[in-house]
């Protein structure tokens, strides 16, 4: 079972925006949401690619739930020297203890 003492890794959290630009393009940012302090879960697995095979690290991670901070699909978190892409999270309202997210590892 998760306590507070298990959120020990500090992480900053980014939702993603977009505008147009002179040109008519869509450009991409990220606006800082802040920090949380997360236990932090890594997942190592080679997969199989068109030129061989690959290493994907997907992250686990626990947050506190924050009722202010709709975390999502899309959203970057920077732990350390990585930069991790949400590709899900859960949240169970009903209880509003934790927030686990599911994020692979961007690399280049």
């Amino acid at each position: 079972m998760t306590g507070a003492g298990d959120l020990i890794s500090r992480v900053e959290l980014f939702s993603p925006s977009t505008t147009r630009d002179d040109a008519g393009q869509l450009t991409y940012s990220y606006a800082t949401q802040g920090t949380a302090y997360a236990m932090v879960e890594e997942r190592v697995s080679d997969v199989t690619v068109a030129d061989g095979t690959e290493q994907l690290d997907q992250y686990r991670l626990t947050v506190w739930y924050d009722p202010d901070t709709t975390i999502d699909k899309g959203w970057r978190i920077e732990f350390g020297t990585r930069t991790l892409e949400v590709t899900s999270v859960y949240s169970n309202e009903d209880v509003g203890d934790f927030t686990y997210i599911n994020a692979r590892h961007l690399r280049g």
